[in-house]
């Protein structure tokens, strides 16, 4: 508004009817949980699943993996929230129980990394996020905030987890889904792609292009190869003293025999002899192979 020179009476008419979108979204909001809160307990779950089931049936990492009668489930217990311009939905650094699946109804979401304030994507009515964090161990990939008035449906894990206890198969379905991503990186069955590069095995955490990512196997195979380079490039000297093994070590040896009988008959014969050390330093020089 102040880049436009709008006047400043205006501009607080338009911050107030803003404030009073706001109030009424809030109200009515209220108003529905409220209405909610009348209701007998099934009648109360069957709207809940009316509602809301459509989110995780449109979902195709939901649709894909899970049956509808789960679904069903996890619809009553999907939570809801409305956030205005730059409120913060989630962090990098959150702790894996705080950690939701989130699908966005209503305005703009950005995500970005936490410590540069990199952006990285702007969703819209109707995308996710959150998944990868979700359905493993990992930490999540990006931070999130509200980029204006927008309204979200979130599903938080530890929940999750204990709805999938009453049902066997989704419990093997979601085990499978972490076990690839823990064990072998692979996100294809979260229908994934990198926020900065648009490829599929990777989150935009694991991405190369925007951080250091060691490769062991890439690494081995330049020292590999450098070790080969020296082993061709190298040449022994043809002046070097040539040694005959063999052959020194069957004159050492003889000498060593005929060395031991000298000084066990010197000794035998001399065994207080003050010039015995000389003596034996004689032996020495004398039987050098």
């Amino acid at each position: 508004m102040q880049k436009k020179n709008l006047a400043k009476e205006i501009q607080d008419r338009i911050r107030g009817y803003i404030e009073y979108l706001i109030e009424e979204e809030s109200n009515k909001r209220q108003d529905e949980e409220e209405f909610l809160s009348y209701m007998p307990e099934n009648l109360r779950k069957d709207i809940l699943i009316d509602m809301n089931g459509k989110l995780l049936t449109e979902n195709i990492i939901f649709s894909l993996n899970f049956r509808a009668g789960f679904l069903k489930d996890l619809a009553t217990r999907l939570q809801e929230k409305s956030l205005g311009p730059g409120d913060d939905i989630c962090f990098e650094s959150d702790p894996e129980d705080m950690t939701s699946f989130y699908i966005i109804t209503k305005g703009r979401v950005q995500l970005y990394f936490q410590k540069t304030n990199q952006p990285l994507r702007t969703l819209t009515v109707g995308d996710y996020f959150g998944q990868a964090s979700f359905f493993s161990n990992r930490k999540q990939a990006s931070s999130a905030k509200s980029s204006n008035y927008s309204h979200i449906f979130y599903l938080q894990k530890h929940v999750f987890l204990e709805t999938l206890e009453h049902y066997e198969r989704e419990k093997e379905a979601y085990c499978h889904i972490r076990d690839q991503i823990n064990l072998y990186s692979d996100y294809s069955s979260l229908k994934e792609t990198c926020f900065a590069c648009d490829k599929e095995n990777h989150i935009a955490s694991e991405c190369p292009q925007l951080q250091y990512i060691p490769e062991p196997q890439l690494i081995i195979e330049i020292v590999n190869q450098a070790d080969e380079d020296f082993r061709k490039d190298f040449f022994r000297n043809a002046d070097r003293k040539r040694f005959r093994a063999l052959t020194d070590k069957e004159a050492i040896s003889n000498g060593c025999e005929r060395f031991r009988d000298d000084v066990l008959g010197l000794h035998s014969l001399h065994p207080f002899s003050r010039n015995s050390s000389l003596t034996l330093n004689s032996l020495r020089t004398e039987y050098q192979p």
